[in-house]
């Protein structure tokens, strides 16, 4: 690939990001689906459908995306987003909400993994890959950017027109992923005719006679399964301290403190290390968020927003550690293993958390998922202490 090519390619990339995640619904997913399905219980279980789902066709997509090729895979992702945003539009009950959950986790079990092998892969065949830290900041500071926008605009959209206006504004920008997929340059493949079974085998082995990998992938799938579901769950502690606009804007200024961590990452990984950032980071965020749910009050959920400032430099750290770690041939496959954990324990705990916020509170459900994205310190720093030979 010419290094024109690549840069197309980043360019490319960070437009898609920004599509990909401007979602003016996120802000308020867990009451928009507790309203359509009755309860929180309900609502958090479509969350779980989502990442069931996702754990279902994790390993398939990653062999697609080894085996057929990055851009398709992200053209297919896309459409499956759209498609489920639809049934979001229309869904007058958990029926269609579940259905167009479980499109939502098709379109995440076809990005996870292969966007981040995209990347990767530009990089190293334009001769860039030690970049990667940086351009992975900057590409992944797009999703923070949209998120800011779409934060605001859901907020406003919510308190004046209603939560199916916000569903219907976040159709657009998924078929917009769609077209600028189609614009991307395909890196070069690096498998051609295993079979793909074989293939999964090969991948799951690597990481588990991989100490350093293993100790990772597990690092990741505990700060996902239990920071998403604190990430959803944090609507519904805010909404009792604050009025509904002023949550959009609460989020907003949160994705743009990580859209800075994440386009900055790569000097503040230089200049603290991975070892600070992973570690230090995710103990004195979790803490503080800890602090201020066991006290809350109106200054809670800025407080609370302003710990996003760490996330793009945590995020950036462990997946430029995972991506050394991984092979050329199964990088996508490899990466929705791991992926596929933190779906299935994400499944798992978030109906049990939702459950708690409908019989305890929201308070109680943030609390637990706060402490369980903190072990993950653990995991890190055991990553971080094996003697690479």
């Amino acid at each position: 690939m010419t290094p024109e090519l690549a840069r197309r390619n980043i360019r490319l990339l960070m437009l898609f990001n920004f599509f990909e995640d401007f979602l003016p619904y996120s802000v308020f997913a867990i009451l928009i689906f507790a309203e359509i399905g009755g309860s929180f219980t309900a609502g958090a279980a479509a969350f779980s459908v989502t990442m069931l789902t996702k754990v279902i066709f994790e390993v398939p997509t990653g062999i697609v995306s080894d085996l057929v090729g990055r851009k398709g895979t992200m053209v297919l992702g896309a459409a499956f987003s759209a498609a489920g945003m639809v049934c979001y539009v229309f869904a007058q009950d958990a029926g269609l909400l579940f259905i167009g959950s479980a499109l939502g986790g098709i379109s995440t079990a076809f990005y996870s993994g292969n966007n981040e092998a995209f990347l990767y892969d530009t990089l190293t065949e334009a001769g860039r890959e030690d970049e990667y830290r940086d351009v992975s900041g900057r590409t992944s500071s797009m999703f923070q950017a949209a998120g800011a926008v779409s934060a605001v605009t859901g907020g406003l959209m919510a308190a004046t027109l209603g939560y199916r206006a916000v569903l219907i504004a976040t159709v657009f920008p998924q078929i917009a992923c769609v077209f600028v997929a189609l614009l991307m340059t395909n890196p070069r493949r690096h498998v051609t005719d295993q079979k793909p079974f074989a293939h999964l085998r090969e991948s799951a082995a690597l990481i588990w006679h991989n100490p350093r990998l293993l100790a990772l992938t597990v690092g990741n799938v505990t700060r996902f399964a239990f920071g998403e579901v604190g990430f959803q769950m944090r609507s519904a502690f805010v909404e009792r301290l604050w009025p509904l606009w002023a949550i959009g804007l609460m989020r907003a200024a949160s994705n743009v403190l990580a859209a800075f961590s994440f386009y900055f990452a790569g000097r503040i990984i230089r200049r603290f290390g991975e070892r600070r950032i992973l570690i230090g980071g995710i103990v004195f965020t979790n803490a503080i968020d800890v602090v201020w749910i066991t006290f809350a009050g109106v200054l809670s959920p800025l407080v609370m927003g302003l710990n996003s400032v760490f996330f793009g430099a945590i995020t950036v750290s462990s997946g430029s550690l995972i991506q050394r770690e991984f092979s050329a041939q199964h990088r996508a496959t490899m990466g929705s293993v791991g992926s596929l954990a933190g779906s299935f324990l994400f499944a798992v705990v978030s109906v049990g958390f939702g459950a708690i916020t409908d019989r305890i509170s929201a308070d109680a459900a943030l609390m637990f998922a706060v402490i369980g994205a903190m072990t993950s310190a653990y995991w890190y720093r055991k990553a971080l202490e094996v003697v690479v030979n």
